[in-house]
């Protein structure tokens, strides 16, 4: 588990390329965007959704996190469970996002979400709480605790 202020520079992820560094992170929700649809340029006539969640926790605020996800109109079973999960999601919540590849662009480094189509872990977000107590591991606990104080203190208290 990766402090976001421990997250690699863009000029080191320059240097590793064309190796993917994935990282697992416990963070506080700051914002979840609304589904965009952008037209995929390497693919003519292909569409993808991107849902961005913006990140924090007690050593830094604003990564962002883009989770590519097929068109929900061209999915010919019900709406995916990841979908549903990441519109669910609250500023507020503390997140464990594990297998997140790291990118950069113009020389900031944002995340971006892995498909189990094209890597053996695909990216998965699960609420955690300090509440969850003996259903994590200590090290997980603490983070989790630390990342929610600040995000009382940052985002505010998520009522309900």
């Amino acid at each position: 588990i990766v402090d976001l202020k421990r997250i690699p520079s863009a000029s080191h992820l320059t240097r590793i390329h064309p190796q993917t560094l994935t990282i697992t992170v416990i963070a506080a929700v700051i914002s979840v965007s609304s589904p965009r649809t952008v037209h995929l340029r390497r693919q003519p006539g292909r569409e993808m959704d991107i849902i961005e969640v913006l990140l924090g926790d007690e050593t830094r605020a604003g990564f962002s996190v883009s989770f590519w996800l097929a068109p929900a109109e061209s999915q010919q079973k019900p709406a995916d469970d990841l979908r549903e999960h990441l519109l669910s999601l609250r500023a507020g919540d503390v997140v464990l996002v594990r297998n997140v590849a790291l990118r950069d662009w113009k020389s900031c480094v944002y995340g971006q979400s892995l498909s189990w189509r094209f890597a053996k872990n695909s990216t998965s977000v699960v609420v955690v709480g300090a509440g969850d107590g003996a259903s994590l591991p200590r090290a997980i606990k603490g983070k989790a605790e630390r990342v929610e104080r600040w995000s009382w203190e940052f985002v505010g208290r998520r009522e309900g």
